[in-house]
């Protein structure tokens, strides 16, 4: 077994900004990371898209498996190397299943993020040549099964493959997508896409508020975030400040980062420089 040598928060900042880099005409792609400063920066808002829809991207490193004792090569599954994702088994599964009611609140579009290469070489040349993104294995949780126990699972998939399975009883599913058209899906939603405004931050905020009141209400966590970051008046919001909430939140409850795609802003700086900026006041450990 090989296992990349990189944290899951290096992979998910290599393929995000890859995507504030990426041309691709009308279509831009805006990672909204939550910060714990005040933003000074007045023209934030001119990086957004005009119209455009949420992603949700929970960033996985993946195991590489190639050896013929290799469990599903040797029980004949595989017949040749694949990739493995594990799941976290604490508190029965908790995590996937968070994701899991996350993707089906609103059709939101949540998805495990993981590499298609196996060692950091790879990840480096990647990075360099700005291709990370073709090598990149997209498996949306709508389509994943929902788990209430604490045993361990996993998600194995192989190279240049759309087929996956959820572990640990073993079930095929036949939707994913590489990264090599990610641009198509982006296209594909654009039927979806609305007005990116305050009143649609307003929205998002109001469902993530929802979701986190009814789910986990309980936990000490989640009391916390209700209380610092969920009771400011909506008519006290900016887009911004709206935003940065929804990515704060999303970000520690449900471990996902919030990426908005749609029409190109009108704005002159450069994606990548605000996204940037905004790494370097990001507060949240890996």
């Amino acid at each position: 077994m090989v296992r990349l040598d990189c944290s899951e928060f290096t992979f998910g900042y290599a393929f995000l900004y890859e995507q504030t880099l990426k041309h691709r005409d009308d279509l831009v792609s805006f990672p909204v990371l939550p910060s714990l400063r005040e933003e000074k920066n007045t023209a934030w808002d001119a990086h957004l898209p005009l119209r455009g829809i949420d992603y949700y991207y929970q960033f996985k490193i993946s195991d590489y498996l190639s050896r013929s004792n290799a469990k599903y090569i040797k029980e004949g599954y595989y017949s040749a190397p694949y990739y493995r994702i594990r799941l976290h088994p604490a508190n029965r599964n908790q995590q996937h299943s968070i994701l899991r009611q996350l993707s089906t609140d609103a059709n939101k579009k949540v998805y495990y993020v993981s590499p298609e290469f196996h060692d950091k070489l790879a990840l480096t040349s990647a990075f360099l040549k700005q291709n990370l993104t073709n090598y990149s294995r997209l498996i949306p949780l709508s389509e994943c099964d929902d788990i209430n126990d604490s045993e361990q699972h996993y998600i194995t998939y192989q190279e240049n493959d759309p087929n996956w399975t959820q572990w640990s009883r073993p079930k095929k599913h036949k939707f994913s997508f590489s990264g090599k058209e990610l641009e198509i899906i982006y296209r594909e939603d654009k039927k979806d896409w609305v007005d990116i405004n305050l009143e649609y931050a307003q929205s998002l905020l109001d469902s993530i508020k929802k979701l986190v009141s009814v789910d986990f209400a309980k936990g000490k966590l989640y009391r916390a975030i209700e209380d610092n970051w969920l009771q400011e008046e909506s008519n006290n919001l900016s887009i911004r400040s709206a935003l940065m909430k929804v990515s704060y939140v999303v970000a520690v409850v449900f471990g996902v980062t919030l990426v908005l795609v749609g029409e190109r802003p009108r704005s002159n700086k450069p994606i990548a420089e605000n996204y940037l900026t905004s790494k370097r006041e990001l507060d949240l450990d890996d």
